[in-house]
């Protein structure tokens, strides 16, 4: 490198190098951003917009839960204590119970082969404060027989048959019902007393030898049909999560739709944002507000005794998943509905389809029921049904044992709700995907008019001499249908328009209202799709045809653009930090040796703030909210210029 040569490793790398002589300095343009950085810069936004607007953040990510908190404030009321309930802990597919305390028979009927050591032990046990039937029989088998016709249907809380053998030993008898187990609670009181009574007997201190105070129960399966939980438990936790979600979602919306609808998206679109960019940012940024909503609403199901019992891993994935599927209908809802009221109805719609399909499916199938996972797929709300529903079934007003991984999260029906959740994810990303790419037929499509390329000179005027054609328009064609359900024709606004612009020229469209003017810019900056004719940009670093998607992103980063109206600005932002987003956004801005990317944006900022001349240098640090209907053309015009395009089109300046 020559002594003077400008320093080339100060320039951004990927910058274009098209050196502009400016007095004595040599410029560049600087990158145009990536997909990538563009995402970044819009999330980057989305921030800065919620710390203006934090009571809509707050709701957006922390109504859900409170919602859900009130909604089951009773069920958390009336929730069993731990005193109240069962104490036991799992062992495989087991739940052992703790000691619990011994209560004793009402009566015993006492015989045995020693007719001294019956009277002796039966002494004893009248201490113990139980009545006594001694029965005079030395045979064990006629002893049963006899006590078989007593107590056949009596509880041992009631009456038991004690026999005592010759070693000292003795047997129990005992009736009652089919749940009547040999560790019932009266059955063990009898075993001590009669341990006791014969300890006695030979002169041993029984509270000394067995210093016995409860007995443990029989293990029980973990898995008992007959406790599922009723109808109550199963629906009230799903539907409440659902109604505090629906409004939830509302708040998702609310900036979504406002962006749609004032055109802030369009004001994105035309510096070369691409429309599944700006989906894909709101569906981080949204997913990133998920994984806190989710955290708090699994939270509330344990602090809360909703689920008390459950995983809590895998309660946080229920909830995560069901939000994220919330963003991603959020996001399509937003893009397909073309009416504001009907946008913030979709929840309430999807609701209440949702709660009408699931609920007896649930009642009728169970909570495991496959047509249910199936509709989980495309409604948030019915895999929250469902989950919710598994949940409690396996909780505190059902089995009582919980949903735990390696355990019951596939025979429980939630494993197979956790997929539907994925993969109706995964189907929603698609339609959003296909909704926004180019061979969809809401983007541009190639369909190049050649018929009248070479137009008859009587019909079209002569250039003049070394004119440069920088935009040639032929044969464009755009008919705007109505609604099916609407009976009126169709209405054509362009009929075979043919123009030529030539490089350096200012060219006036003048026409009457509702000519199709406003309609043309918006098929030449590629907003509307161009049905029918060709749209050819010669730039100086070549070619560009509005037919072809691949070309847009090239038309867009050099074409400026003024809209017709003030809607698509930023009203919550100053006029500096909009120039400053979109000089980030677009890109191509003049950049001199040796200048960081913040000082040449910062410059062309100051630049354009310059050449509208506000009538105070204080009114571009002020919110665009405040400005006049003149001070916001302004605005928009500065932002059309940024980057020096090679094209401007101003719609009414």
């Amino acid at each position: 490198m020559s002594e003077g040569s400008p320093d080339l490793g100060a320039i951004e790398k990927g910058a274009d190098v098209e050196p502009v002589e400016d007095g004595s300095a040599v410029m560049m343009r600087t990158p145009v951003a990536s997909d990538w950085e563009q995402m970044k810069i819009l999330m980057k936004r989305d921030f800065q917009n919620d710390r203006k607007h934090p009571r809509l953040w707050f709701a957006r990510t922390f109504g859900g839960p409170l919602l859900w908190m009130l909604y089951t404030l009773g069920l958390f009321l009336a929730s069993p204590t731990e005193e109240e309930g069962d104490d036991y802990q799992v062992e495989g597919d087991y739940r052992i119970f703790p000691e619990t305390a011994i209560l004793y028979p009402i009566l015993f009927y006492l015989a045995g082969v020693n007719e001294t050591l019956v009277e002796l032990a039966g002494e004893q046990l009248k201490d113990w404060g139980r009545s006594l039937i001694v029965v005079n029989e030395s045979n064990a088998t006629d002893f049963y027989d006899f006590c078989d016709d007593l107590i056949d249907g009596v509880p041992p809380s009631e009456a038991v048959c004690a026999f005592i053998d010759a070693d000292l030993s003795y047997t129990l008898f005992f009736g009652g019902d089919d749940s009547t187990a040999p560790n019932d609670q009266y059955l063990a009181g009898g075993q001590r007393a009669m341990q006791s009574s014969l300890l006695d007997v030979n002169g041993f201190d029984s509270t000394q030898t067995y210093p016995l105070r409860a007995f443990q129960k029989v293990p029980e399966l973990n898995i008992d049909d007959t406790s599922e939980a009723g109808v109550y438990g199963l629906l009230f936790a799903g539907i409440m999560l659902s109604l505090a979600s629906a409004i939830t979602m509302q708040f998702i919306m609310a900036p979504l739709s406002t962006e749609k609808f004032k055109e802030v998206i369009r004001s994105f679109l035309l510096v070369g944002v691409k429309m599944s960019v700006y989906l894909q940012q709101w569906f981080f940024y949204l997913t990133a507000n998920a994984v806190i909503t989710a955290a708090l609403l699994t939270g509330v199901s344990i602090v809360w005794n909703i689920f008390a019992e459950s995983n809590g891993g895998l309660i946080f994935v229920s909830h995560f998943l069901a939000s994220v599927q919330i963003v991603c209908v959020a996001l399509m809802t937003t893009q397909v509905v073309d009416q504001e009221e009907l946008t913030q109805g979709v929840p309430w719609l999807m609701f209440i389809a949702s709660a009408a399909t699931g609920i007896p499916l649930i009642l009728l199938d169970g909570p495991d029921s496959i047509l249910l996972s199936v509709l989980t797929v495309f409604s948030p709300f019915s895999g929250m049904l469902q989950y919710c529903a598994i949940y409690s079934n396996y909780d505190v007003m059902g089995f009582d044992v919980g949903v735990h991984p390696g355990q019951n999260v596939q025979e429980s029906g939630l494993l197979g709700c956790m997929l539907a959740q994925v993969f109706g994810i995964f189907v929603w990303c698609a339609a959003i995907h296909w909704w926004t790419s180019p061979k969809s037929s809401r983007s541009i499509h190639s369909n190049e008019y050649t018929h009248h390329d070479e137009l008859p000179p009587d019909k079209f005027e002569a250039l003049s001499p070394g004119a440069q054609p920088l935009l040639t328009v032929r044969g464009l064609v755009h008919t705007f249908k109505t609604p099916r359900c609407q009976k009126n024709p169709p209405v054509e606004v362009l009929k075979e328009l043919n123009m030529d612009i030539c490089r350096g020229e200012v060219f006036s469209f003048l026409g009457t209202n509702g000519a199709g003017k406003s309609t043309s810019i918006r098929i030449l900056t590629g907003e509307i799709s161009l049905q029918e004719g060709s749209v050819m940009y010669h730039f100086f670093n070549g070619a560009a045809s509005l037919g072809h998607p691949e070309d847009l992103t090239q038309i867009r980063k050099l074409v400026g653009v003024c809209p017709q109206h003030n809607d698509s600005l930023h009203e919550e932002s100053t006029c500096r930090e909009m120039l400053n987003l979109f000089a980030r956004l677009k890109g191509n801005i003049p950049q001199k040796y040796g200048q960081s990317l913040e000082e040449a944006i910062a410059a062309e900022v100051d630049h354009r703030l310059e050449e509208i001349q506000f009538t105070s240098s204080e009114d571009a640090d002020k919110p665009i909210v405040s400005y006049s209907g003149g001070m916001k053309r302004k605005v928009c015009i500065a932002l059309a210029l940024l980057g020096d395009p090679e094209v401007v089109f101003l719609d009414e300046p």
